[in-house]
């Protein structure tokens, strides 16, 4: 299904739910009709509040990407460094970006990516980092 079907279909069903409350809470009675609409707000905020925190979790996959990015020297991703971190020195001249993409390193399943990412230099992904870290030299890993 295409992104667009799949968004006119939420909005048409989001139409016909909001048009039958209205219709319900009509032959229920402003009385009545109040009551509803005080244990379905409490119900859509419970189910908002939910999703809030959800969404908030930064581990299921909301996360960094230099896909396409093209770099003379190294990529690095950071992110969740509670701890110290060192990426290697900077080399004296930045080599000119390369020609061919570098292949990408396997998902992490954090939400970093580099997909189709060129680098003259290493492509480092780093999460999650509870103490020391070090990649050394040029930052590809060699010292």
């Amino acid at each position: 299904m295409t992104e667009r079907r799949r968004r006119w279909l939420i909005g048409a069903g989001a139409v016909l739910v909001l048009a039958g409350l209205v219709v319900f809470f009509v032959f229920q009675g402003l009385d009545r009709a109040d009551k509803w609409g005080g244990v379905g707000s409490f119900l859509l905020g419970s189910g908002l509040a939910v999703y809030g925190l959800r969404a908030g979790d930064s581990s299921d996959g909301g996360g960094q990407s230099a896909d396409g990015a093209t770099a003379g020297g190294s990529i690095n991703q950071v992110r969740g460094v509670q701890g110290d971190l060192t990426i290697g020195g900077s080399p004296s001249a930045v080599p000119p970006p390369p020609t061919g993409a570098t292949d990408p390193p396997p998902p992490t399943g954090g939400g970093q990516s580099a997909r189709g990412a060129r680098a003259g230099g290493g492509i480092n992904q780093v999460d999650g980092v509870g103490g020391s870290a070090r990649i050394g030299g040029d930052g590809t890993g060699a010292p």
